[in-house]
């Protein structure tokens, strides 16, 4: 029987936590191998797993040796875990063979599965365009933004900026005043962009009081009640939103939170 490190262990338990089948465990000079399988939407789909077993720079070959087992075994994806690094080519191979590279001792994530972070729009065009008036520069464009040009001898202008506060850090503030004491945190503009700001709904629905001015916030304490509250937008709110819940009375409901996993 093969005695397996604890990386491998790891891994195979998590892969059994993500429905996924691991009915063994094979041992090369070099590496571990696993064919996990998982049933999505009543077909089995089978995926190939090497884990090396002393972390290496890793170049194009192995890839391109992973690669041609998928095909042999009928793999859906591979994943290539335990580089030290991995070398262009490896990268540009990997794209191409749908293999995921993984460095470090274990998957240590949500295998196959990654739900990325939905595109964010950091400024409107107008916004960007307020900002160069604002300090007297000139940039051509492209519609598509493809290419960007900076004219040569321009002299901006100085100006006085005032950077608003960060919903996101001041939320933790905000809910302590809610739980625990007055808390009045300045800087925080209403007309902000930042999605974060929806702390304060969650703060409303949990019966906190809140006084509003037109760039502060205080929060005081108040008996609190259970809450719910849509996450999908800011998930950065979900640490002191968890917080809150523990103070309310009931059951309080967060969703929108699977990309945390």
């Amino acid at each position: 029987m093969i005695q397996l490190p604890s990386a491998v262990i790891r891994t195979r338990g998590l892969l059994n936590l993500r429905s996924f089948s691991v009915d063994e465990v094979l041992e090369y000079d070099d590496k571990y191998v696993m064919y996990p399988t998982r049933d999505v939407q009543g077909e089995i789909q089978k995926y190939a797993i090497w884990m090396l077993k002393d972390p290496k720079v890793v170049g194009v070959a192995y890839v391109k040796d992973l690669a041609r087992e998928m095909e042999e075994t009928d793999s859906h994806r591979g994943m290539l875990v335990g580089g030290l690094r991995f070398t262009p080519a490896a990268k540009k191979m990997a794209l191409i063979s749908r293999v995921e590279l993984v460095d470090g001792g274990y998957a240590s994530f949500d295998l196959f599965e990654h739900e990325l972070v939905p595109t964010h729009i950091i400024a409107s065009e107008e916004e960007i365009q307020l900002v160069l008036d604002h300090y007297g520069i000139s940039i051509d464009t492209e519609d598509d933004f493809s290419s960007f040009a900076i004219p040569g001898g321009q002299s901006y202008k100085k100006a006085t900026y005032q950077v608003e506060g960060d919903w996101s850090g001041a939320a933790f503030l905000l809910v302590a005043g809610a739980i625990a004491g007055k808390v009045t945190v300045n800087n925080l503009p209403l007309s902000t962009l930042q999605g974060d700001k929806k702390i304060l709904e969650a703060l409303e629905a949990a019966g906190a009081r809140l006084t509003i001015a037109e760039n502060s916030v205080t929060v005081e304490k108040k008996r609190l009640q259970a809450f719910e509250f849509d996450a999908d937008e800011c998930p950065d709110l979900f640490p002191p939103l968890a917080v809150l819940a523990c103070y309310c009375s009931g059951q309080s409901l967060i969703t929108g939170v699977d990309r945390l996993r």
